[in-house]
């Protein structure tokens, strides 16, 4: 599960078929697979001392940085029972992080040894963008018709989809805009302080 970061599941990719009607296949973001990612097994994030080895694997270990690729749908593709791909669809999910970071300390003291520690950073991150390519393929001619699907999540107070442009290869485009409840401010209400400028004040002088 610490692999996993939560998640029930841990698959890359799932078939999925049914005798004399083809089959699917969908892949997941999450473990670097397909873009041929290894990772050390080892934690080497030291910051406790400029003396140490960077060599030497962190301890204890600080939280393994959350992947919000996790899970993403990456690639989703449709055969016939020949083989033959019908339809394919790429996903390109955009995360920014968060300008506010929350550090951390975590530390032990083994048995006989004087305690140790080490500090690490917590961010979090939101979506920024989510675009599908659409590749359908007609094999009675050969052709294919490409379609572009762009999602934007541009609102400040929530995490909803605010726009939605679709193009496909002809040329054509469709713009859907959406506005929730709470896009519609009250500038009184939004000018009041959040008291995160004193937040990071106290951070800074935290650690001088």
């Amino acid at each position: 599960m610490n692999n996993l970061q939560g998640e029930n599941l841990g698959f890359n990719e799932v078939d999925v078929s049914q005798t004399g009607n083809g089959h699917s296949v969908y892949r997941y973001y999450g473990s670097n697979l397909w873009s041929v990612n290894i990772n050390d097994v080892c934690q080497r994030s030291i910051t406790q001392s400029s003396l140490c080895d960077p060599s030497i694997p962190s301890f204890p270990y600080p939280p393994i940085p959350f992947e919000f690729m996790r899970d993403e749908l990456q690639y989703e593709g449709h055969f016939n029972e020949s083989g033959h791909v019908l339809k394919e669809s790429y996903y390109f999910p955009v995360y920014t992080p968060d300008s506010l970071i929350t550090p951390g300390h975590i530390s032990a003291q083994p048995p006989g040894l004087w305690a140790v520690y080490t500090e690490y950073n917590l961010q979090s991150a939101y979506k920024v963008k989510d675009s599908v390519v659409t590749n359908t393929y007609d094999l009675a001619d050969n052709t294919m018709l490409a379609q572009t699907r762009t999602t934007y999540y541009g609102s400040a107070w929530h995490h909803q989809p605010t726009r939605t442009v679709s193009s496909t290869s002809t040329g054509d485009s469709l713009v859907s805009n959406t506005k929730y409840a709470l896009d519609f401010r009250i500038p009184g209400c939004d000018n009041t302080p959040d008291s995160l400028a004193y937040f990071m004040q106290a951070l800074y002088n935290d650690s001088l």
